[in-house]
């Protein structure tokens, strides 16, 4: 037997990462219009300036699993054509927006460059640690998950190397905090506090980590996990309702503001095929009716939300959906 852990770090650095103009909104959506021969979009909205610390709100006893968290999928992917980009914000923005959730891939090279699928996103790891490090130093009351994948797949044998250089970077970044413990071991993620988990990056890992990662994508004891992003439009939408309907609304509707399955909720809405379905083009319809239906239900629980060009009042919403918790 043997047991699932998480690795939360802190660390300190000074530096941007994810640079990215900001683009044209629609419909609650960042949508990014592509001027011609060039890949830069116009800043036609300002953006949200109140949700930079919007968990200094959320008390210290309340685990992870009850608050619902904004994400973006592919958090760095902003170039590279229609199939390969997700996000019109660079990562700082994304995290002033009130996005908290991130999903790093990386290639194994040296420097852990940013990939998606081939495209290599002109970012290193290093880049997106001090983004975020920056960050946490101004608000020192947020908390950042940090997905971690191997994008473009190594040949066998090499996934051990990679996992150790992850390790490596992360571990050259910590700084000691509250009597030197900046390492903190769970087998339970979903009941970690938010005071635990305060100031820090909490890193899951895909794959076959040795060590101070969890999988989201098998661990069906700390996540109901829907990530089926080869459904787009009507089809992924009704996967995405599927999970609500399966793993959220019971419990919502059974014992409101309380979130009594002990296990997060990981509901990705976004979706990409080369059958014609790009990031954006799911994102437009996705989005919109999560967002709808979000604004037309009384549902109170709706866990971690991870979206391609996620829009101001979308990110807004589903931050929104904690205080009802709290308040109502």
């Amino acid at each position: 037997m043997y047991l699932k852990i998480v690795l939360v770090l802190t660390f300190s650095i000074t530096t941007y990462g994810c640079m990215m103009k900001v683009n044209e909104h629609r419909s609650g959506l960042y949508s990014c219009q592509e001027l011609s021969h060039s890949n830069t979009c116009k800043d036609i909205e300002n953006l949200p300036s109140n949700y930079s610390a919007w968990m200094s709100y959320i008390p210290d006893y309340m685990r992870l699993a009850d608050v619902n968290i904004p994400g973006t999928h592919n958090t760095c992917a902003f170039t590279g054509g229609k199939y390969a980009k997700c996000q019109s914000l660079r990562l700082p923005d994304q995290l002033r927006a009130g996005v908290r959730f991130l999903d790093i891939r990386l290639r194994n090279q040296p420097q852990l460059p940013v990939y998606h699928g081939i495209v290599n996103q002109n970012i290193e790891f290093d880049q997106v640690l001090e983004a975020c490090i920056d960050f946490l130093k101004e608000y020192p009351s947020e908390v950042i998950l940090m997905r971690i994948k191997e994008e473009y797949h190594c040949s066998d044998g090499c996934e051990v190397e990679w996992i150790n250089r992850v390790h490596r970077k992360i571990l050259d970044k910590i700084k000691w905090f509250r009597n030197g413990k900046s390492i903190v071991w769970s087998h339970k993620l979903a009941d970690l506090t938010i005071g635990e988990l305060r100031g820090k990056i909490t890193t899951f890992g895909q794959g076959n980590w040795h060590r101070g990662a969890i999988n989201l994508g098998t661990l069906s004891d700390v996540a109901f996990v829907q990530d089926d992003w080869e459904l787009c439009n009507k089809k992924k939408w009704e996967r995405v309702l599927d999970h609500a309907r399966k793993h959220l609304i019971p419990y919502d509707r059974a014992f409101p503001h309380i979130n009594l399955a002990s296990r997060m909720s990981i509901n990705f809405l976004s979706a990409n095929n080369w059958d014609g379905c790009t990031p954006m083009e799911n994102a437009l319809y996705v989005n919109q009716m999560f967002q709808n239906w979000i604004q037309e239900n009384y549902i109170s629980w709706l866990g971690t939300v991870i979206m391609d060009f996620p829009g101001k009042q979308l990110i807004q919403d589903i931050i929104d959906r904690n205080f009802w918790n709290l308040y109502n």
